[in-house]
């Protein structure tokens, strides 16, 4: 059992859903498109081609259309490299973050070598790689939703779990 509470404070980062080298991401998810377009003005009309393919064509169609798919394939290396440019504006190498989950699709490596701060996984449904992995490409800890506990110190606490399927007891607490 992990006690987050005796690991993260006031002054840990929070962060989830990054989805790094998940293609489809930008698919599910066009509000990171808008991000995109504002951060790199060099794939705006990329951005811009997808956001109208996204919403011109019906869900059900997107996974066969070659054109949604080429676009965010394209896309999905800028998006990623925002994300790490925007991480590491903020965080330092010695801060504490706690990534919720979903942290890559692939090319995990790559991306925790390349992103500062003690980083700690709460794995999410997509992280399914051992823990020892995660670890040896520098991850601090790796916690699943199910090993965590959290002592309420105070008035103001927050519990933060990735796995959407998790069903917590039900305990009043007054």
């Amino acid at each position: 059992m992990v006690d987050l509470s005796k690991t993260i404070n006031q002054e840990t980062f929070v962060i989830s859903d990054t989805h790094f080298g998940h293609f489809r991401v930008l698919i599910f998810e066009p509000v990171r498109l808008e991000y995109l377009a504002d951060y790199n003005t060099d794939v705006v009309s990329e951005c811009q081609k997808l956001l109208k393919l996204i919403t011109d064509i019906p869900v059900e169609e997107h996974r066969e259309n070659k054109d949604i798919e080429y676009l965010a394939k394209f896309l999905i290396p800028f998006h990623d490299e925002m994300l790490i440019e925007k991480w590491n504006s903020v965080v330092g190498t010695e801060d504490t973050v706690l990534h919720l989950g979903d942290f890559a699709f692939k090319g995990i490596e790559e991306y925790s070598k390349r992103l500062n701060g003690n980083k700690i996984l709460l794995r999410g449904n997509h992280d399914l790689k051992s823990s020892r992995h995660y670890i040896e490409c520098g991850w601090k800890d790796v916690i699943c939703a199910e090993d965590v506990l959290v002592t309420v110190q105070s008035a103001h606490a927050a519990l933060a779990v990735s796995y959407t399927h998790l069903t917590l007891p039900t305990k009043r607490i007054v």
